[in-house]
């Protein structure tokens, strides 16, 4: 589901030890796709009060978004995700970036070089650890990845970042791997 965090070894096992806060993703995968479709599901769990119509000003969604609202009211296509991508793909499409993506990642690189110009926070919890791994590809995010680092190095925490395998799908599936056995 990604946005998740988790305490332990491979050794001795990990335990899930938080997450993000799961939202709907209408669409499943298509969401990915289109930023302002993983938007449509986000607000919808913060309650009735949220305004659902956003392709006014000052956000100008396209019609894609009201198709995606209408699947997450219907509860057709949705799919529970705690993914910090579509978190970061939801956060694009409210500033601005409201079109297809032409590839991944687009959306949260175009977030991350806003952030550049503005105050950006990244916390840590630490969980009676001395090593953490960050991976996924959220930390593909150069901004991200270097506050955490910088909000881990007072806690001399050793923080694994991905240097052999890549820190999207493929080194999680490899970590994934890594565990079954």
């Amino acid at each position: 589901m990604g946005g998740e965090f988790f305490a332990g070894s491979i050794a001795g096992g990990l335990a899930r030890v938080g997450h993000l806060r799961s939202a709907r993703l209408p669409g499943g995968d298509a969401s990915a796709r289109y930023p302002v479709q993983a938007a449509a599901g986000f607000p919808a769990e913060l309650g009735p009060e949220i305004p659902r119509d956003m392709t006014g000003a000052p956000f100008y969604f396209p019609e894609r978004f009201l198709r995606a609202c209408e699947l997450v009211a219907k509860d057709v296509r949705c799919f529970g995700t705690t993914s910090g991508g579509r978190l970061f793909d939801t956060v694009a499409a409210l500033l601005g970036f409201t079109r297809e993506i032409t590839y991944e990642g687009q959306a949260a690189i175009w977030l991350e070089q806003l952030a550049r110009t503005a105050a950006t926070v990244a916390r840590a919890e630490e969980h009676d650890t001395r090593t953490t791994v960050l991976s996924g590809g959220v930390f593909q995010n150069n901004l991200l990845l270097s506050n955490v680092l910088r909000e881990l190095a007072p806690s001399r925490m050793q923080a694994w970042t991905n240097t052999r395998v890549p820190p999207n799908d493929g080194g999680l599936s490899l970590g994934h791997a890594a565990l079954a056995i």
